[in-house]
């Protein structure tokens, strides 16, 4: 019986040092911190009504102007359709598409404006932006796209629409269904062109979405990026060249921008000039939005200089941890001082001003079985970004020796001699009674 108790309680110790050095982890995962790191925003003044300039990589925001109002966006909506058509024909460019009277027919501004509430929403106007589609005319889905987004045509988005999803009016709840996936939630179109319409409206953020979605595809970028563009011959029309309506990428504009890689220009009255663009420096990859703008000369100079304000910051670095001792120090139960730390290494990180991150140090704290030796590798330290991802982790190490207190080291050298003692004697008594039981 007195050897079953000893190996009991053993039993016992071991469980419970096993459940408090998991208790000790998930306790110590704590967030140390924030290190002090907050983006300064850009100071530009401009005369758009509403802007934003988005890193097209991080979606960092480098810069906002009432971006989250909601505003008429214009043609500037085509970026959004050109994106779900892209999508949806996705290896079927080439296909022939054929132009129905539905698509292409207009009324004048006034008469659409009167009949507003009897008529479709993507009823077009005399007059307004288009490539001449005709009826009856056949064109194939990659003409259609460059006549959107180069030449802003109004025809040439309907009849993309109907073609892609039926009808108009279902493609567009496709479009504001799709916009959600991609964060626009601000978002709420009723044609797929851009003319006015009261509850046609998005945000400077959502556009910068949009764009930002946009040039992740290799075909979004090669049409916003393209100056002039041969419109094929057709069974109504002869050969015609479309032309950019992005001064910014024209160089034969007094407006031109060498770093500008496209996007989207916009104008209605009541939307008034309006401009989604994106522009490339080094290693930054940039999106800026100007909405309402009092005429197209200040669109376009309010983005450039956006993009200057931003392309202008020095890249500075910042040591987020120093090399070798931490002020992380931990009192350990039963131990004789207190276990102090140090890193091998520094961890630094290089940024631009306005997108300086915040960053936090996670500690973790591994199971520690005391004594500890100098040098002893007792926990980790991730480096995370504000949104959770992991950009180092580095190892904690014990910066000095720690050794049980003299009672704690009395306990332990008892318990393991109950241990081995216990068997020992259960040896002894098992060997004396075997002789005794051989005299007899």
């Amino acid at each position: 019986m007195r050897i079953t108790h000893l190996d009991h309680n053993i039993w016992k110790k071991k469980q419970m040092i096993r459940q408090l050095s998991r208790y000790t982890y998930i306790l110590l995962c704590l967030f140390y911190p924030s290190l002090g790191l907050y983006a300064s925003s850009l100071h530009v003044n401009i005369r758009a009504d509403a802007a934003i300039v988005m890193n097209a990589e991080t979606g960092v925001i480098l810069y906002e102007k009432d971006a989250y109002e909601q505003f008429y966006p214009a043609s500037t909506t085509k970026i959004a359709t050109a994106l779900l058509a892209i999508k949806l024909s996705e290896g079927r460019l080439k296909e022939k598409v054929v132009a129905k009277q539905e698509a292409i027919g207009s009324l004048s501004e006034a008469e659409r404006k009167r009949r507003e509430k009897s008529i479709p929403a993507y009823t077009l106007e005399h007059g307004n932006s288009h490539i001449g589609i005709k009826r009856g005319e056949k064109l194939d889905i990659e003409t259609l796209l460059y006549g959107l987004m180069i030449a802003s045509g109004n025809d040439a988005a309907n009849v993309l629409a109907q073609h892609l999803s039926g009808n108009i009016n279902e493609f567009i709840k496709e479009l504001n269904r799709y916009l959600k996936t991609i964060g626009c939630l601000q978002t709420n179109y009723i044609n797929p062109h851009g003319l006015h319409g009261n509850d046609h409206k998005s945000t400077a953020y959502d556009l910068a979405m949009m764009a930002r979605e946009g040039m992740k595809s290799p075909l979004f970028r090669k049409i916003v990026s393209t100056q002039r563009y041969p419109r094929p011959k057709t069974n109504k029309q002869e050969p015609s060249i479309l032309v950019q309506t992005n001064r910014l990428i024209k160089k034969s504009s007094k407006y031109y921008y060498p770093k500008c890689t496209g996007i989207k220009t916009g104008y209605t009255r009541k939307a008034g000039y309006c401009l989604v663009a994106s522009a490339i420096q080094g290693d930054r990859n940039l999106i800026a939005v100007v909405l309402k703008c009092d005429s197209q000369a200040i669109r376009f100079q309010d983005a450039k200089k956006l993009f200057e304000a931003a392309f202008s910051e020095p890249k500075l670095t910042r040591e987020i941890l120093k090399k070798g001792k931490q002020r992380w120090v931990f009192n350990l139960e039963g131990a004789s001082s207190k276990l102090r730390t140090y890193l091998d290494d520094a961890f630094s990180i290089q940024y631009y001003p306005s997108e300086e991150p915040n960053v936090k140090a996670h500690i973790e704290r591994f199971p520690i079985e005391l004594p500890i030796e100098k040098g002893t590798i007792i926990g980790q330290v991730k480096v995370l970004s504000e949104d959770g991802v992991i950009e180092k982790t580095l190892p904690l190490r014990a910066l000095n020796a720690v050794d049980l207190k003299f009672w704690q080291k009395l306990i332990k050298g008892w318990n393991n001699f109950g241990e081995q003692g216990a068997i020992g004697l259960a040896v002894l008594f098992a060997g004396l009674a075997v002789v005794t039981w051989r005299k007899k």
